[in-house]
């Protein structure tokens, strides 16, 4: 007779597949759980997509010389050159599409 699993025991196990690279159907069969029953706890447990992600640093290259006419900021793999004179209302509306991205 099958054992009724806690919530803690259901949310140790979703951590177990999250971090084993398996497929659902393939991991539910190697632990020798039923997919129906695994699947509306691997749903109801997982995180709000409203919570923050990660953050990520990037980095702002600012020349020594104040004669110079551009500031490289570079996050992740994107690199912005920021020349003299910039609007600043379209900098804040291109670093907010970058941020989103990375």
């Amino acid at each position: 007779m099958n054992k009724r699993k806690s919530k803690a025991q259901w949310m140790s196990l979703i951590k177990e597949y999250n971090s084993s690279g398996l497929n659902l159907t393939a991991w539910c069969r190697e632990k020798e759980i039923s997919k129906s029953s695994f699947y509306p706890y691997l749903k109801s447990f997982k995180a709000p997509a409203s919570e923050p992600s990660e953050q990520r640093w990037g980095t702002v290259t600012i020349p020594k010389s104040t004669e110079a006419s551009s500031i490289s900021l570079k996050v992740g793999t994107i690199t912005l050159d920021i020349k003299n004179g910039f609007d600043k209302e379209t900098l804040i509306d291109v670093l907010s599409v970058v941020m989103k991205l990375c």
